[in-house]
């Protein structure tokens, strides 16, 4: 049950304000309202209008009513009427500029964001709309805070079964237009750079490199097995294959490491996919680590006797 509608006041307020209801015709007590059957005109609903808008648009009275509705819950059909008139209406870009200072700083609460989600789900963005996103996330750069908090509301949501695409496949149809919307897409300079001082980041990160190797299942190539078995047989015991990101250094991994106390290391690059490389660069990084370091190329692999030579004059060197 609500409260009477005379709660706070005295009794003598209480008898005032009940006359003054009797007097004007209350509808409550069954009696007809002293406005039945008349209307304003235009010019007194413009006065009381005008009236209201002053009076809205003062600070005191937007506290007052924020106030009033905090942590009332309106009814589904209030709600649906006011989507209803909001529907199809374009705001002005002043409006729009308000409603966004008004909402910022805003934290929604967890069962918000469900209803949000849910009520979003199924819905399919119009080219328009899709169009006008696109135009103003043109160019906007995160902060550093914002691009954080992303990436914890994210984790977890999408990996495994979690993701919407599990177990699916991508279409032909799909997989081309992906292909035409990326033809020709260049990144920056600066945006290749923070690529790849965040992947030599994660290499050097060891928990990430145990996801990529099992995730890889890495083995030996054909030609890692034919050095593997070659150094076994001139040096027995002496180099061990860990190729499969077994042994990292610096977030890069070299093929075959010395398991009986030094510090060398041996590098097999073939010469299709290492062509036009420095190996002076990876050398050079190994060695910022106290590792020596042989390069081997697919080629030299031809003539054991110079192999074979090379290999035990950088050993006991």
């Amino acid at each position: 049950m609500g409260k009477p509608w005379n709660t706070g006041l005295t009794v003598k307020t209480s008898k005032k304000f009940a006359e003054a209801c009797r007097k004007a015709g209350n509808t409550k007590r069954g009696k007809p309202s002293g406005m039945l059957g008349k209307h304003l005109s235009i010019e007194t609903r413009k006065r009381i209008s005008l009236t209201l808008k002053k009076q809205r648009n003062t600070k005191k009275w937007k506290r007052y009513m924020s106030k009033l509705h905090l942590g009332r819950k309106r009814p589904p059909y209030v709600g649906i009427k006011i989507e209803m008139k909001l529907k199809g209406r374009k705001f002005s870009a002043e409006t729009r500029k308000r409603m966004s200072i008004a909402k910022k700083g805003r934290k929604l609460s967890d069962e918000h964001k469900r209803r949000i989600g849910d009520a979003n789900k199924g819905k399919h963005l119009s080219e328009e709309t899709k169009s006008r996103i696109s135009k103003t996330s043109k160019g906007r750069l995160l902060s550093e805070e914002h691009r954080k908090n992303l990436s914890l509301s994210c984790r977890g949501r999408f990996c495994g079964r979690n993701h919407p695409l599990f177990g699916k496949h991508h279409s032909v149809e799909t997989r081309k237009r992906i292909g035409l919307g990326n033809k020709g897409k260049r990144r920056t300079e600066e945006m290749r750079r923070r690529i790849r001082i965040k992947a030599l980041q994660n290499w050097k990160n060891e928990e990430f490199v145990r996801k990529m190797a099992a995730a890889f299942k890495k083995v030996p190539n054909r030609l890692e097995m034919y050095l593997d078995k070659f150094l076994n047989t001139i040096l027995p015991n002496e180099y061990k294959y860990v190729g499969d990101f077994q042994f990292m250094l610096g977030g890069k991994c070299p093929d075959f490491m010395n398991v009986n106390g030094q510090k060398k290391l041996i590098e097999l690059y073939g010469d299709y996919w290492h062509k036009g490389e420095n190996s002076q660069n990876r050398i050079n990084h190994f060695r910022k680590y106290g590792f020596e370091t042989l390069i081997i190329w697919e080629k030299e692999l031809k003539d054991v006797e110079q192999l074979k030579n090379k290999v035990l004059e950088f050993h006991y060197v």
